[in-house]
């Protein structure tokens, strides 16, 4: 109902209807988006593009819907073409808008889906565009919870390898210590976000913090669903809690 009400008012209220228009499509996009329903997402902002070409948040949205659909709707064999599409919209973002920090933090995530699927250790040139556009987005918006999360999950997946390799490789920078620093930051802002604090806690975990790890996977139970993944992250909470002996939820 809080939609049909926001959609009408676009209708009544602005002045002129190629803006109107562009207004109701996001938002037809964004309340699809919130049920999870990526493809419907990703029309309703491709149809606000063609109404206004160069709409920035149209772009970064689009990147986002590519990145969502890539990941959880497509064959791994498709998923690459996915993740370089919504890299291509966060470009094109922020070309013209070189200040907007969520255009930034979508071509971070888009960069490093691509690095994940090629291996980010083959591919240390992508890293560090990662890294570049995640300290872009904190200069832009140092309260923006995502980037504080992808840039724990950076250090996270690169502290998997040997510091000595990583700086063989010029990735010295990752450390374990900024990792949990990032976490931390990340739920501080968005504390009721699942998936902050279930990475945080597999990162306690390789660190044999099993205390604060069984803290986070107990709060997790008790957190509303607001991303498709909750569900699944749920699951995976409840099973690292019966492994460390976490019995109660």
């Amino acid at each position: 109902m809080r939609i049909s009400i926001t959609l009408l008012l676009l209708f009544i209220l602005c002045p002129l209807p190629a803006l109107c228009q562009v207004d109701k499509y996001i938002a037809e996009g964004d309340s699809l988006y919130h049920i999870f329903d990526n493809s419907g997402a990703l029309s309703r902002y491709q149809e606000a593009l063609k109404s206004e070409t160069g709409n920035v948040e149209a772009l970064w949205k689009i990147s986002r819907a590519y990145v969502d659909i890539g990941e959880h709707h497509q064959p791994e064999s498709e998923q690459e073409s996915y993740f370089i599409r919504a890299l291509a919209y966060a470009d094109s973002a922020i070309a013209l808008a070189p200040d907007n920090a969520e255009a930034h933090i979508r071509r971070a995530i888009a960069i490093g889906k691509i690095a994940l699927f090629k291996g980010v250790f083959k591919s240390v040139s992508l890293v560090k565009q990662v890294k570049e556009s995640l300290e872009r987005t904190l200069e832009l918006n140092p309260n923006l919870p995502v980037a504080h999360y992808v840039l724990a999950r950076t250090h996270t997946k690169l502290c998997e390898k040997p510091k000595i390799a990583r700086k063989l490789l010029g990735l010295g920078w990752a450390d374990s210590d900024t990792a949990i620093m990032e976490y931390r930051k990340a739920i501080e802002l968005d504390s009721t976000f699942i998936m902050y604090r279930l990475d945080y806690a597999r990162h306690l975990l390789q660190l044999r913090n099993e205390k604060e790890a069984e803290k986070q996977l107990r709060i997790i139970q008790t957190l509303p669903i607001r991303d498709e993944d909750d569900e699944s992250c749920k699951k995976t909470a409840a099973k690292l809690l019966t492994d460390i002996g976490g019995k109660r939820f």
